[in-house]
């Protein structure tokens, strides 16, 4: 089995219920959001785990490990946050408050959750994740 350090993982669940999130660009700046959202969140002094932060970054020379970005609806993406959050594993939702809508020849720039993040170890992660297919 890996050790503690290298079972690191930042997770990066995507809103699949929108055709624009499953284009590529879209859902790129959305993840870079994600991990901004993230490292803000463990900045602030959240820090429950900050030695699994800090194992994650060593597991690349570039200060980042591996992260899993996979895909689900809104409705998915809130229930497992809300048992990721009840297990006390540090998440969170990306909300975009500048998101493009276009309707037509105008662009409404509206408020909308995008994404979720969730970082810990992947074992003990597995059971709530598992079943959310790879984006």
């Amino acid at each position: 089995m890996a050790n503690r350090d290298d079972r690191q993982r930042f997770y990066v669940i995507m809103r699949n219920d929108m055709a624009s999130l499953l284009q590529m660009g879209k859902a790129s700046a959305q993840a870079a959001h994600a991990q901004k959202v993230a490292c803000d969140w463990f900045a602030q002094g959240n820090r429950p785990s900050a030695a699994d932060w800090q194992a994650w970054e060593r597991q690349s020379s570039h200060g980042f490990g591996n992260t899993i970005v996979k895909g689900a609806s809104l409705r998915r993406i809130e229930a497992t946050l809300e048992a990721l959050c009840a297990m006390g594993v540090p998440a969170g939702i990306v909300i975009d408050e500048e998101y493009p809508l276009v309707d037509g020849d105008v662009v409404h720039l509206i408020n909308l959750p995008t994404c979720m993040w969730a970082f810990g170890d992947a074992d003990e992660l597995a059971p709530l994740l598992r079943e959310i297919p790879l984006l």
